[in-house]
């Protein structure tokens, strides 16, 4: 049992066998060794000083990351960034602005974007992964609890909790192409082979 953590939000496994996990009450990433268990680093992924002056209860912290091409992007609630790891030196070599309270990096299939639902204010930023910069920030939806592209990497569907509805984003024009009504309260989607999605 690993134990010290600060509401551990989300677990991503390096091809290295480290071990990346999220806190949700921390700005700290904390990296461990799969063979061992044992804890190598934790790596700063915030602003200590805006930790700080926050009360305990008011901390969102970074509560999720994707692994990309070596790199670890870790969005940070509190300051509305995303955080690039690089995962050979264990240390943060950029902070990428994004909208406010994003939530989750989702990468596509050919790995060249990554969509960040912001929730506060109901946007999605798409994250160019070579040069780390924001190609467009898109309107979204209430309550935005996942996002699911297509294995061409073409089309983005991000799901509307607060809305019942899908936004399906063209990721080759960066532009909100249309709205999908679905079910109430939808969670999650996915995909299949055959181009196909389920929500």
């Amino acid at each position: 049992v690993l134990r010290g953590f600060s509401q551990p939000h989300n677990i991503v496994f390096a091809p290295d066998g480290k071990v990346y996990v999220t806190q949700v009450g921390s700005y700290r990433v904390a990296v461990f060794g799969a063979e061992r268990a044992n804890l190598v680093t934790r790596i700063p992924a915030g602003n200590p000083a805006r930790l700080a002056a926050l009360r305990p209860e008011e901390v969102h912290g970074v509560n999720n990351a994707a692994l990309v091409h070596g790199l670890l992007f870790a969005t940070n609630q509190d300051a509305g960034e995303v955080a690039v790891i690089d995962t050979k030196q264990d240390k943060v070599v950029e902070l990428i602005r994004v909208g406010r309270e994003p939530w989750e990096p989702y990468e596509t299939p050919d790995h060249s974007k990554i969509l960040v639902p912001n929730l506060a204010d109901e946007t999605v930023s798409i994250i160019d992964v070579k040069s780390r910069k924001v190609l467009a920030t898109l309107p979204g939806g209430r309550e935005m609890t996942g996002v699911v592209v297509t294995a061409d990497s073409k089309k983005a569907y991000v799901v509307r909790r607060g809305d019942d509805k899908l936004s399906v984003i063209d990721l080759e024009q960066l532009r909100v192409s249309s709205e999908l009504a679905v079910g109430k309260s939808p969670e999650v989607a996915t995909r299949t082979a055959g181009g196909k999605v389920y929500v």
